[in-house]
């Protein structure tokens, strides 16, 4: 078994990290004006909530399937995956995968002592040093013919992969290459935070990011939704950050152009196989392109 090789650091500055970086954000600049906009950025066609009940769904239902699962170690194996991924990197502004899993663990007010232990973890800490886990995805088609990427962390991929299998063949699907449908990008959701700006105001301060698309925006929540490169994500989180907006979601997705509408007939049992998938230990997100 291999352990990752990240420094030792006490238990005080684990905890200055974890102030500095997760409880209090980080305060970096924004990102250079050397860097402009894409011509591809587009605004344009900006959705509004609603659009995709399947989105509403997720959003709503996400904290409460994470509970039933057991969140906290469910976040917990995505830090430490998180750091093994960024090289053994345990400063977020310079790991995305650390930052994001951070960024989750904010969002569901994760106790510091949980998250002190799980950077131990990564480190190797502990009498059993750090748990092996690999970052896997599987594919498949669900009810209606919609494409589904499942993400997973697992010790043991042919109990997972079983687990899934079983998941979707239970609700008249199978494992089957998707992938292709699909494009890896980075996603944001931010408010406008102490900035105090209108929505309109923020799609043009997106826009001035590295932002390739600006996709939806919730009036009611106060909320945007951003696209752009994956490379480009720790940039464009910064540059936000930097205006004043609060980040509310900051990960990397699946996206895909071509989407299924699902029938009042086949809707609940599209509900019951994400919420089967998401109710898995293993599982650490699941794409799909219902509408």
């Amino acid at each position: 078994m291999s352990f990752l090789r990240v420094p030792r650091w006490s238990g005080q500055r684990w905890g200055a990290l974890i102030s500095n970086q997760l409880l209090s954000g980080p305060k970096c600049p924004c990102a250079p004006s050397s860097h402009p906009c894409p011509p591809s950025a587009s605004h344009s066609q900006v959705r509004h909530a609603g659009h995709n009940k399947w989105s509403k769904i997720k959003r709503a239902k996400g904290a409460n399937d994470l509970q039933r699962a057991n969140q906290t170690s469910k976040i917990t194996r995505q830090i430490i995956s998180a750091v093994k991924a960024g090289g053994g990197e345990t400063d977020p502004s310079h790991n995305l995968y650390l930052a994001s899993a951070l960024q989750l663990a904010r969002s569901h007010q994760l106790p510091k002592a949980t998250l002190e232990n799980a950077l131990k973890k990564a480190a190797g800490a502990g009498a059993g040093g750090a748990e092996e886990l690999y970052s896997t995805v599987y594919e498949g088609l669900g009810p209606a013919g919609v494409a589904c990427i499942v993400e997973a962390l697992t010790d043991n991929r042919n109990r997972t992969f079983a687990e899934v299998r079983h998941a979707f063949t239970k609700r008249g699907g199978s494992m089957t290459p998707v992938a292709y449908l699909f494009t890896k990008t980075g996603r944001i959701v931010f408010s406008a935070g102490t900035s105090g700006h209108s929505i309109s105001q923020m799609e043009d301060s997106a826009i001035e990011c590295e932002v390739e698309d600006i996709v939806e925006a919730d009036e009611a929540e106060g909320t945007l939704e951003v696209h752009c490169a994956v490379k480009d994500l720790l940039a464009v989180k910064k540059g936000l950050e930097a205006i004043g907006y609060e980040i509310r979601e900051f990960e990397t997705a699946y996206v895909s152009e071509e989407k299924i509408a699902v029938s009042d007939a086949e809707s609940q049992n599209f509900e019951r196989l994400l919420e089967q998938l998401d109710g898995m230990e293993d599982v650490v997100k699941v794409h799909h392109n219902a509408t």
